[in-house]
């Protein structure tokens, strides 16, 4: 039998020191592997990513890259921010807000699902969701410990 004391402890609190750099970090790397996702579909492929900005009333129009690396990046500061909070208030806070987090990315791939978008823009703008979601889980949970 393996007792308590033998296995490796590992925190499950928040460097709140560490986090602003943190969530810097971790929407610079969502922004780019979604940017490089990007440039696959656009330039390589020669497949326009359409949105429709607005709702489902508004126009079908391609994506650039400035939204994408914007979208991309902004979650990071707002994940962070939880995490701050989840710090303060709960005791594993790493774990539950891996758990919220799995649940918004779910949430959020109903956004490029319901678009009236062909189905190759819908596949590309899911797996930018999953991207960004890993992306910043991963790093913030390396780096904010």
């Amino acid at each position: 039998m393996i007792s308590n004391s033998t296995l490796p402890t590992q925190t499950d609190r928040v460097d709140t020191r560490r986090l602003p750099i943190a969530a810097l970090v971790a929407g610079a790397v969502s922004a780019a592997a979604n940017f490089v996702l990007y440039l696959i579909t656009t330039t390589a492929l020669g497949t326009a990513i359409e949105v429709q900005m607005g709702g489902a009333q508004s126009p079908v129009t391609p994506l650039g890259a400035a939204p994408v690396i914007i979208m991309s990046a902004l979650p990071a500061l707002l994940a962070a921010g939880l995490l701050w909070l989840l710090n303060r208030f709960i005791a594993r806070p790493f774990f539950v807000f891996q758990v919220i987090a799995v649940v918004v990315a779910l949430i959020s791939l109903g956004g490029p699902l319901m678009l009236q978008v062909g189905l190759a823009s819908k596949i590309v703008l899911s797996l930018m969701h999953i991207v960004a979601a890993v992306a910043i889980v991963l790093v913030l949970r390396q780096r904010a410990r």
